[in-house]
């Protein structure tokens, strides 16, 4: 598992996608009712960047800093973390409510009004509270869970603040990219989803 970050490079064109990917199991029986059976608890996210410009000369390595990418993740063998910019931030998200054993939580955000756990977070703007008051907490490798000293006590709300990434991996081994004039290169397809470790 890595928590290399995918590069923040201009040259995205329009036409960025991003889905919500479910599976679920739909039978038909002959009396013409349906049944079916939710194989996720949450989504799975799939992004298609294309990349207009990636420039390669006169200062400018974008082109460099994906390939480079890509190659050190060894194509889809590896995992990193995806800042999407028009999704990142929670603010007061709640994740739990203290019951009194428990030290490790995982943590979540909303989107409207869906709760679904995060794949990684910023640790250097996440301000995690119980009950309203900030507390010190130790992040998980994976970057998606907090441990707290104690036990939350029984019914304190557990919120958290920050920037979050979603955890992914390359959908292809091969990514084509197309060099149209010197130096300038275009991805029409740099796709990728996320996973649950």
């Amino acid at each position: 598992m890595s928590n290399a970050i995918f590069p923040a490079l201009p040259g995205v064109a329009w036409g960025i996608m991003r889905n919500p990917m479910w599976a679920t199991q739909v039978r038909d029986a002959a009396s013409g009712r349906q049944y079916t059976l939710g194989k996720r608890l949450y989504p799975l996210w799939h992004f298609k960047l294309p990349f207009e410009v990636l420039r390669a000369s006169g200062g400018f390595t974008e082109w460099q800093q994906l390939v480079g990418f890509i190659n050190a993740r060894r194509g889809r063998y590896d995992d990193w973390l995806y800042l999407d910019a028009r999704d990142n931030t929670a603010t007061d998200e709640v994740f739990g409510v203290g019951d009194g054993t428990t030290v490790t939580w995982p943590l979540a955000r909303s989107l409207g009004g869906f709760i679904e756990p995060v794949g990684a977070v910023d640790t250097g703007t996440a301000v995690v509270k119980v009950a309203g008051v900030t507390t010190a907490v130790t992040f998980s490798a994976d970057l998606a869970q907090v441990t707290f000293a104690a036990p939350p006590t029984i019914g304190a709300q557990l919120t958290w603040s920050g920037t979050f990434y979603f955890r992914c991996r390359f959908l292809q081994d091969e990514i084509t990219f197309e060099q149209f004039l010197a130096n300038l290169y275009s991805a029409k397809s740099v796709e990728f989803r996320t996973f649950r470790p």
